[in-house]
């Protein structure tokens, strides 16, 4: 069984508690949002992975405090899970759009 806990800080979290959870702390602000995007990327085929590391490279990073701005969160978000939230609807909309899909989408 594998779980991912995503926690706010290991201020209260002894070391033996850490090392018997084999549990691994990456601090976003330490990598930033940058390696998950690269990990998806990977995934994909090479035409979209061209396209999508411009879009990433240059909109996502200058938009970012402009969202953060216009828009109201009911919580507050990272950029590590906006990114993953944004990589998971892109993957849905590119790999879940058949035409199945679409028709079931109307009705």
């Amino acid at each position: 069984m594998r779980m991912i806990l995503e926690i706010q800080d290991m201020k209260h979290a002894s070391p033996a508690t850490v090392s018997r959870g084999g549990v691994l702390f990456i601090n976003e602000t330490d990598i930033g949002w940058k390696p998950e995007v690269e990990s998806w990327r990977e995934k994909m085929d090479p035409v979209p992975q061209g396209a999508f590391y411009l879009l990433f490279s240059n909109y996502f990073e200058a938009n970012m405090e402009s969202i953060r701005k216009q828009f109201n969160f009911s919580c507050p978000i990272l950029d590590m899970g906006f990114v993953n939230s944004l990589t998971m609807y892109i993957d849905a909309l590119l790999n879940n759009n058949t035409k199945e899909n679409m028709e079931a989408l109307r009705t």
